[in-house]
C-alpha cells in the first residue's frame, strides 16, 4: 500500500470497485525506493534495515504455532 501510486492503494481500489468502476491491471506500477515487508509480527528496523531486537510485549517473539 505504501509503495502504491496515488489512486492505486488497496483501500482506494476497494472503494472504486464498490462504486462499480472497472479496475485495469497495474502489476509493476509502484514508487521506487520504498521498502516494506509483510510479516506476521512487528519488527523494528534500524536505518540499515537491520532488526533492532526490541519488542513491544513480554515474552518477546511471535506466538507459538497452534
Amino acid at each position: 500500500m505504501y509503495a502504491a501510486l496515488p489512486g492505486r492503494t488497496y483501500p482506494e481500489l476497494i472503494v472504486r470497485m464498490a462504486r462499480g468502476e472497472a479496475i485495469s491491471p497495474h502489476v509493476g506500477e509502484f514508487r521506487a525506493g520504498v521498502t516494506f515487508s509483510r510479516y506476521y509480527w512487528q519488527l523494528e528496523l534500524d536505518e540499515r534495515l537491520e532488526p533492532t531486537g526490541r519488542d513491544i510485549i513480554s515474552p518477546p517473539g511471535p506466538p507459538a504455532p497452534r
